[in-house]
């Protein structure tokens, strides 16, 4: 798991189908996470993706003995708008490493199969579990303690990130496949957006005092920028706790720029608006499903009187085609069961024991480097993850924000449980094998 805000109730989901068809699934932080895995004794790990900066551990736990799977919660991949992606994955030869490739929709399984035929057998189309959560089954689980608001979602993680490191967030994109000028020109217009969408998190407030409002900033962005513009407006909250479902299912408005929460509005039922006065040709051209799924407002004051006006919104809206053209190809079916699906075919792909797999040659690394992987795995196994990760936290408090306690997911567990009308597995924090120290890790079932 990534980040718990984002992603922990899909990862549950995931997590209650495994234990309830008998296997033990433990939920691992992504930091440490092959660290966690080794010492868990896990027989497959999955991972949430896969680009050039985790091949390395792909590699190290196929050579544990580790089933290698990946559910991409990562986006959407299509063959005409994501090639650099596409170019990237094909150069890591996954075919090699990994069981099984689940994707959001048929479009992503498509097009990654043409990219490389070597994954063709191994890619699945799931769905994302986090969206189970939108379809009419779960619905009854988004509660959220405000009512009839207007929320303005943020996606600026690029340009705005969440550990304030510019130049590292552009290296990580780098390594996930971006072609250097084509980022450079993506993250150039995406400033100017930002400025611009500050500046939109002010001003609608102003223009409508009358509706209260909450600006949800994406959960990799730093939010201080946020806090900072809308400081001072009494009808404005900044919300940066618990995932978004649920504030999703409670606005009365929703208005974006190039967000994914436009598709889970429609999932909804909901009519995302898309600031488009505020777009350039070139996102516009890099994320059309954005813009394909949402309202246009090309103009602050058409973005206000449809924020304030019923029927002029339900005028502009034109759902025609939408679920069939965009929804469906890129998200699969919103119908409650990806994380299922998922679980199904983990447990059909996994091998029996004993069943050797045959790997590529171990790329030879230097001394230094297998010395502190080594080092690492020794510090971990005595002292524990918690404790490590604890440690690490201290010197950067905002991984504190991807940390998770068995308190937490118990309780989770429980309610999840209860929604689907069934008896909640027991949950616990697990402990290293060679001290029983507590590990980050904790199990489901």
């Amino acid at each position: 798991m990534d980040h718990p805000q984002r992603d922990l109730t899909g990862v549950l989901l995931l997590a209650l189908e495994l234990a309830q068809a008998g296997a033990r699934a433990v939920i691992l932080p992504q930091y440490m996470s092959w660290i966690s895995a080794y010492l868990s004794k896990v027989d497959a790990v999955v991972y949430n993706y896969a680009r050039r900066d985790n091949i390395g551990l792909f590699q190290w736990l196929a050579r544990q003995g580790k089933d290698i799977f990946v559910l991409d919660t990562e986006g959407y991949l299509s063959s005409d708008r994501h090639k650099m992606l596409l170019d990237a994955i094909r150069s890591l030869d996954l075919g090699s490493w990994l069981e099984g490739y689940f994707v959001w929709g048929p479009a992503s399984g498509q097009a990654i199969a043409k990219a490389d035929p070597r994954l063709a057998a191994k890619v699945v189309v799931t769905g994302c579990p986090r969206f189970d959560l939108l379809s009419p089954s779960w619905r009854g689980m988004l509660s959220y303690e405000h009512k009839d608001y207007i929320l303005i979602n943020t996606n600026f993680n690029s340009v705005n990130p969440l550990r304030r490191d510019l130049e590292r967030e552009r290296k990580s994109m780098l390594l996930g496949g971006w072609e250097p000028a084509y980022l450079d020109q993506f993250l150039a217009d995406m400033r100017r957006a930002f400025e611009g969408f500050l500046e939109l998190c002010a001003t609608l407030p102003k223009r409508l005092p009358h509706r209260q409002f909450i600006v949800r900033p994406h959960p990799f962005e730093w939010p201080e920028p946020y806090l900072q513009a809308t400081a001072g407006l009494p009808n404005v909250h900044v919300n940066t706790t618990g995932e978004v479902p649920a504030v999703l299912r409670n606005a009365s408005r929703i208005v974006h720029l190039n967000c994914n929460t436009s598709v889970e509005a429609r999932m909804l039922g909901a009519v995302p608006i898309q600031a488009g006065f505020l777009n350039t040709d070139f996102l516009r051209t890099h994320l059309p499903l954005y813009t394909g799924v949402s309202v246009t407002a090309d103009s602050l004051d058409e973005l206000c009187r449809m924020l304030d006006d019923d029927a002029h919104l339900a005028a502009k809206d034109n759902q025609t085609g939408i679920a069939e053209r965009w929804i469906h190809p890129s998200f699969h079916l919103c119908d409650g069961f990806a994380a299922r699906r998922a679980a199904q075919e983990i447990l059909r792909r996994c091998r029996q024991p004993g069943t050797a797999k045959t790997l590529a040659p171990a790329p030879r690394r230097p001394p230094r480097q297998e010395l502190i992987r080594n080092l690492r795995l020794a510090l971990c196994g005595v002292l524990g993850t918690a404790a490590v990760e604890e440690v690490r936290a201290m010197k950067e408090p905002r991984r504190r924000a991807k940390q998770f306690s068995a308190a937490q997911l118990r309780a989770l567990v429980g309610q999840l449980s209860a929604h689907a009308g069934q008896p909640a597995p027991p949950v616990r924090r697990l402990r290293s094998p060679w001290t029983g120290a507590p590990m980050a890790a904790v199990q489901i079932g």
